[in-house]
């Protein structure tokens, strides 16, 4: 058995009775298919990028399951002929187990991601007015400067040496 992820998008207009009803047929195909069902997260409504099928907000749903890879391709065709599904995603958890996907999942919706906080940190910064750069800025910049400090005597050298070998 493999653990895997699936992203469900319902559409934006169902009502939230009709988005339990759409998310325990979900759930019935999952336990179809001989799936495992270990965590199921509502990530809520979100505004879609672009108008997909007609709708522009959607309601996320994930569930997070173990099941045999010979299940998922007649999952994902049931899936992908349910009327009430506009999109959906499976992916194979590979670097992660599914309690630390359901924790992830978790932050995220609390507001902890790691974007987040470092945006919270700017916003907050430049109310103080003070001026704050991400650090992977910083790191970036000192190690140019580094860089430039090399002398016109070794670049010198350097070219000779270049010039000498066969290497091109």
């Amino acid at each position: 058995m493999q653990p895997y992820e699936l992203c469900v998008l319902f559409a934006g207009s169902a009502t939230h009775a009709q988005i339990e009803e759409h998310a325990k047929q979900v759930a019935d195909l999952l336990a179809g298919a001989g799936a495992d069902g270990k965590v199921t997260h509502v990530i809520g409504r979100k505004k879609l990028s672009y108008t997909t099928a007609g709708q522009t907000h959607g309601e996320y749903v994930v569930w997070l399951f173990e099941a045999e890879t010979a299940a998922i391709k007649a999952l994902n065709e049931k899936l992908r002929l349910a009327s009430f599904v506009v999109r959906h995603a499976i992916l194979k958890l590979e670097n992660e187990s599914i309690d630390e996907r359901a924790k992830h999942l978790q932050e995220t919706k609390a507001g902890k991601s790691v974007a987040q906080q470092e945006a919270a940190e700017l916003r907050e910064a430049r109310t103080r007015g003070t001026r704050m750069r991400p650090v992977e800025t910083h790191a970036r910049t000192e190690h140019r400067k580094e860089e430039k400090k090399a002398s016109l005597e070794e670049l010198d050298q350097k070219l000779d040496e270049i010039l000498e070998s066969d290497k091109l």
